[in-house]
Order: structure tokens, then C-alpha cells, then sequence
């Protein structure tokens, strides 16, 4: 009898808890629903408008190498990374604004067929999104937040990112597009090991001045490549000598200083082909690639505060009016 009641008890006990422990697990799934549905619409809209400005940035970026356009090209090429920066930006703000609409946002009216679905809005929002943005080009406040996206975004990414020439491809033949660090270069000698030991330090963090590879043993980069500075071959080895009368010469006949840049053998040996014959060579880069997503999450972030803190916003934007292109 007494050994029934003990069991009894001892069972009870582990009821309890289990129950307490099923409470408890209860308590943290509803915690943590919450803090997803609290986080979660922060992230998709920071998802949807960094692959936006990342894309179209892509995209715009292989419309320059195709165009023969690159960060060497005068004037051109400014402007084309202007406009590249600028539509990649307005892109990821126009993303921005729809995608915060997507909890509450209705169904196009004039697409019966949608009105049926059950399926989850994995598929309908996105195609809801395409339809509205389409729509709204014609709406005035649309396209005075695409032109303050674009000003904004643009100059994110030039403060940030020293200017535009990373939207571009790079011209074998000149400073790369991914250029940062460089040393400088003795004249047309070669780079000496110490110098090729600080250049491979620089290729392991920012990778090849033209393409971004970070694989391989570094080559010390002339820029401008020898034969450019010097006029031929020739000179450069004669420069190399370095006789009195050659350093001379060079001095009066202006050759440009030289620097030495990190980069790969790939890029060395396409630049020697492009040296060689007089040809333009561009490379296509994979790099700014994380500069391109910070700038999408201030622009996203721009139009967050407007849309959640509307207070804090216009006084933000008060102060800045004296600032005309700064006006957001």
C-alpha cells in the first residue's frame, strides 16, 4: 500500500514536471515568435534592397565592360559610375518602400485570379511588388524619392568608398578600380623583397588592385607599367642602369612617378599582352560588394525612420535644407 502511494507521488512529481517544463518551452517558442515578428520585417526589407542595389549594380557594371567604358576613362567613366551608384541606390529605396507595405499591403484589384490564393505570400508579395512599382513610376512622390535616393546613395558610396571608380570594370593598363594601398616604386627597377613582402600583405586583405583575386603570389604592379612611363622597353632597361646622364634625361622628359600596386599573375599577364600590343584590356571585379550593402541599408534605413518615426525624421530633415542635395 505504502509502496502505491509512493509511486503515486513519484509520478505526480514527474507530472509537475513536465508540465513546467512544457510551460517553460512554451514561454521561450512565444518569446522567441515574438522577436521574429518584431526583427524579421527589418531584415527583409535590408535583404530585398541590398540584392536590389547589389544586382542592378552588377548589371550596370557589365554594361560598362561591354561598352568598352572603365574607372580609366575620362569623364565617361565618372559619369557612368554616377549613374550607376545613383540607379542601384534609387532601385533599393524604391525596394525599400514596397517591401514595408507587404504586411498590410492589399492585392491588386484588376487581378481577380489572385484573390483565391492560400498559398503563402512567398510567391504573391513579390509578384504584388513588381506590379505596384511598375505602377507607381507614374506617381509623382515615387519619382522625387527615386531622385533623393540616388543623390543620397551616391554620395554614401563616394564618401565611403573614395569615390565611384569600384562601380566600373578595371583597365589592365591603369589603377584598377579596386586600388587602395600602393608603394612607391624605384624608378623601372623591380620590386625588391620587402616591398613584395608589404605587397602580398596587401593582396591578402584588399586582393589585386584590378580583378579582387586574393590567390597567388603577389606581383609588384608599375603604374603606370614601364613601357607607358618610359616610351619603350628599351628605355625602361636603360633606366634600369641608371646612369647619371639616363636619370637626367628622364627628369627633363617628365616621366611620371611610379607606384607599386598588389596584383595577381593572371592580371600581370594580361597586362603584358595589353602593354605589349597597344591593346585595352578591361577586367571585370566581383569587389565593393559589402560597400554596395552598406549604402542599401542607409538608403532602406532612410526611408524606415521616415515611414516609423516621422517626428524625428522632418526635424532631421529641417536641419538639413541648407544642404540642398542632403535634403532627404
Amino acid at each position: 500500500m505504502r509502496d502505491d502511494r509512493v509511486e503515486r507521488k513519484a509520478a505526480a512529481s514527474v507530472l509537475e514536471s513536465v508540465s513546467r517544463s512544457s510551460a517553460s518551452m512554451a514561454s521561450e517558442v512565444g518569446e522567441a515568435v515574438k522577436d521574429l515578428q518584431r526583427f524579421a520585417p527589418g531584415v527583409t526589407i535590408a535583404a530585398a534592397s541590398s540584392s536590389a542595389f547589389v544586382i542592378t549594380a552588377r548589371v550596370a557594371r557589365s554594361a560598362a565592360y561591354a561598352a568598352g567604358v572603365s574607372c580609366a576613362t575620362p569623364v565617361l567613366g565618372t559619369l557612368w559610375g554616377i549613374a550607376s551608384v545613383g540607379g542601384a541606390s534609387a532601385l533599393a529605396g524604391q525596394t525599400a518602400r514596397v517591401v514595408m507595405e507587404w504586411p498590410s499591403g492589399d492585392l491588386p484589384k484588376n487581378i481577380q485570379a489572385w484573390r483565391g490564393m492560400t498559398v503563402g505570400g512567398l510567391v504573391r508579395r513579390p509578384l504584388e511588388t513588381l506590379h505596384r512599382t511598375m505602377h507607381n513610376f507614374d506617381n509623382a512622390t515615387t519619382r522625387t524619392e527615386l531622385v533623393k535616393d540616388a543623390i543620397f546613395g551616391s554620395l554614401v558610396y563616394a564618401v565611403l568608398g573614395r569615390g565611384v571608380q569600384t562601380a566600373l570594370p578595371s583597365d589592365i593598363s591603369y589603377p584598377g578600380a579596386l586600388a587602395n594601398k600602393s608603394l612607391s616604386a624605384n624608378g623601372a627597377h623591380y620590386a625588391s623583397d620587402a616591398q613584395r613582402k608589404t605587397l602580398a600583405a596587401f593582396l591578402k586583405k584588399d586582393g589585386c588592385h584590378h580583378c579582387g583575386s586574393r590567390l597567388g603570389k603577389v606581383v609588384g604592379d608599375h603604374m603606370p607599367p614601364n613601357k607607358m612611363a618610359f616610351g619603350s622597353g628599351a628605355a625602361a632597361q636603360a633606366a634600369r642602369e641608371g646612369t647619371w646622364k639616363t636619370r637626367v634625361w628622364n627628369l627633363i622628359r617628365m616621366v611620371p612617378k611610379q607606384r607599386f600596386y598588389p596584383q595577381c599573375r593572371p592580371c600581370s599577364d594580361k597586362q603584358s599582352t595589353a602593354v605589349r600590343m597597344g591593346s585595352k584590356i578591361l577586367v571585370q571585379h566581383g569587389g565593393a560588394q559589402r560597400l554596395g550593402i552598406l549604402v542599401a541599408l542607409f538608403v532602406a534605413a532612410r526611408h524606415y525612420a521616415k515611414k516609423h518615426h516621422p517626428n524625428e525624421y522632418a526635424a532631421v530633415a529641417k536641419k538639413l535644407e541648407k544642404f540642398p542635395l542632403l535634403i532627404t
